[in-house]
């Protein structure tokens, strides 16, 4: 339960220094991609030049699903380029990721052989880039699609099914892949 104290309390600080915002620069926003999987998210984001803002998201999931572990906390700063000034339509993205996770993958058939019947304990950091568009549905709600690639990369400790599940110490491994996906509805202040 601590990282989703750390999630909330660090969201808590970005919005309440955004307070001296103009209205139209400052969204709450949540990612329904990852509330589908029961991580819930929130982020917020604020414009800080004509084109130009700053995000943060957060996630949180602390349940097993389908006999798959995927236990984690995730913060996730992100910088964006709008090619138009009022943060809407096509825009680019640079993001940073870092957090803890306790991950099984029992039932993933495309991991590869030293990540499938395994459960991962530790840190998980990454960068990515990519490109998002979004729609002003109304005064105060946006739509946003958006999907960074980057670099993943994990450190911990691997407990496999082939070993009977005994700890294999300080275990890394780094791969390319999404570095985030979303659908994101926003409320605008």
């Amino acid at each position: 339960m601590r990282g989703l104290q750390k999630v909330l309390i660090i969201l808590a600080i970005v919005i309440g220094s955004a307070a001296g915002a103009r209205a139209d620069e400052l969204s709450v926003k949540t990612n329904v991609l990852y509330d589908a999987t029961l991580s819930v998210s929130l982020g917020a984001e604020m414009q800080v030049a004509p084109k130009w803002s700053v995000e943060l998201t957060g996630s949180y999931n602390g349940w097993d699903v389908g006999g798959n572990k995927w236990r984690h906390w995730i913060l996730q700063p992100e910088g964006r380029y709008w090619l138009k000034g009022d943060m809407t339509g096509h825009f680019f993205a640079a993001n940073f990721l870092f957090g803890q996770a306790n991950v099984g993958c029992f039932s993933f058939d495309l991991l590869g052989e030293e990540l499938q019947n395994s459960r991962f304990q530790g840190w998980v950091t990454g960068a990515g880039a990519g490109y998002g568009y979004a729609w002003r549905l109304s005064d105060r709600w946006k739509l946003e699609l958006e999907l960074t690639v980057g670099v993943v990369h994990f450190k911990g400790d691997r407990y496999s099914a082939y070993s009977g599940y005994k700890v294999q110490r300080d275990k890394t491994f780094t791969t390319v892949a999404p570095s985030k996906a979303a659908v994101t509805f926003s409320y605008v202040f």
